[in-house]
C-alpha cells in the first residue's frame, strides 16, 4: 500500500484534509486566498504528501521566480504552460527543474501536475540524468498514463508517478551513504516533532 496523505482544495479558502494509508495529518487547515482565473473558475486541487516527495494536481496560481530545495516535475495535463527557468521564459507541455534553480509558473487555463521531488529521493535520482547537468529540460511524455486532473487517490498518483520515471528516468544515481544519514535523521527529527 502506498503511504501517502491528500489535501483537497474544495473552496478557494478551505483544505479539506483525506487521509489515505498511514498517513496522519490535523484538522481542516486554512490556505491563503487564491486568485480567480480568467475563465472564472476557482484554482481547486489536491495536494498529496510522501515521505520524500509532494504532488499537486490542479488549477494552479501563477507565481514570481522561487526557488525550491526538491526538483520539479511540472506537467500541462490538458494543454501547455508558461515556465521560466533562470529568468528565461518558455512554454511546454512537461518539464524538470533541477533542485534550487530559480523558477516561476504561469499556468494560464491549464490544469498542471507538479511534483516536488526531495534530492535525496529515488525518484529524483532516477529522473536527474535527463537534465544533462542543466537547470531544466523539457519531457515528451507522450504514452504515458498521467493522472486525471480530478484524481484524489494518493496509489493512483504514485502510479502516474511511477510511469513518468519509467518512460524518462534510468537508474537512481548513487547517494553518498553520509548525506542519506542525515536525511533520515532530518526525518526522522521532523517526524518526532510532529508526534
Amino acid at each position: 500500500m502506498t503511504v501517502g496523505a491528500s489535501l483537497r482544495v474544495t473552496e478557494p479558502r478551505l483544505l479539506e484534509v483525506c487521509l489515505q494509508g498511514n498517513a496522519e495529518l490535523s484538522d481542516t487547515m486554512q490556505a491563503p486566498p487564491f486568485k480567480t482565473p480568467t475563465s472564472g473558475q476557482g484554482h481547486k486541487g489536491t495536494l498529496f504528501l510522501w515521505q520524500d516527495h509532494w504532488q499537486v494536481l490542479g488549477q494552479l496560481m501563477p507565481n514570481r521566480s522561487h526557488r525550491h530545495i526538491s526538483a520539479s516535475l511540472l506537467v500541462g495535463l490538458d494543454r501547455p504552460f508558461r515556465l521560466a527557468v533562470d529568468g528565461e521564459w518558455r512554454e511546454t507541455r512537461a518539464a524538470i527543474v533541477a533542485p534550487d534553480v530559480p523558477q516561476a509558473l504561469e499556468p494560464g487555463e491549464a490544469r498542471i501536475w507538479s511534483v516536488q521531488l526531495d534530492p535525496d529521493s529515488v525518484c529524483w535520482r532516477s529522473l536527474k540524468s535527463v537534465t544533462a547537468g542543466m537547470a531544466s529540460t523539457d519531457l515528451s511524455l507522450t504514452g504515458v498514463g498521467l493522472p486525471d486532473p480530478g484524481e484524489t487517490d494518493c496509489e493512483a498518483m504514485a502510479c502516474a508517478l511511477a510511469r513518468v520515471i519509467s518512460q524518462s528516468g534510468h537508474a537512481p544515481v548513487a547517494l553518498d551513504d553520509r548525506i542519506a544519514g542525515i536525511c533520515r535523521k532530518l526525518r526522522q527529527n521532523c517526524r518526532n516533532a510532529w508526534n
